[in-house]
């Protein structure tokens, strides 16, 4: 019985960082994206200057955008990754790197999204 109830534990403890590192992941990864888009302008990067103006002007509205995709791409990347399943949280990727090539596509997604809203793609 004691054998069950630590398994049990481990799978929930493994359940929690997998989570963890995927909430993580969908925070840091839009934000670096911004903070290299913000210092494209910086290097010399003519083609950035729109967006950084764009940006200020609407950040509120791509924070939202940006959240929505994040959010939205959560239980999809969640359950690709094995979601609840014990029996797929054995692989030695998790939760690190899966959670941050999940993260990746959202960050993907929130970008092309600012791209159309900028008229660049």
């Amino acid at each position: 019985m004691n054998g069950a109830a630590s398994a049990d534990r481990v799978t929930r403890r493994r359940i929690r960082q997998r989570r963890a590192a995927f909430v993580v992941a969908a925070i840091v990864a839009p934000l670096a994206v911004l903070a290299l888009y913000s210092c494209l302008p910086l290097v010399g990067v003519p083609w950035a200057e729109p967006f950084v103006d764009f940006y200020r002007e609407h950040w509120l509205r791509l924070a939202c955008y940006g959240l929505f995709a994040n959010v939205a791409s959560y239980p999809v990347a969640f359950w690709v990754l094995g979601g609840d399943d014990p029996s797929k949280l054995e692989d030695p990727a998790s939760p690190g790197v899966l959670a941050w090539v999940s993260a990746g596509a959202a960050t993907l997604s929130w970008v092309v999204l600012m791209a159309l809203m900028l008229g660049i793609a």
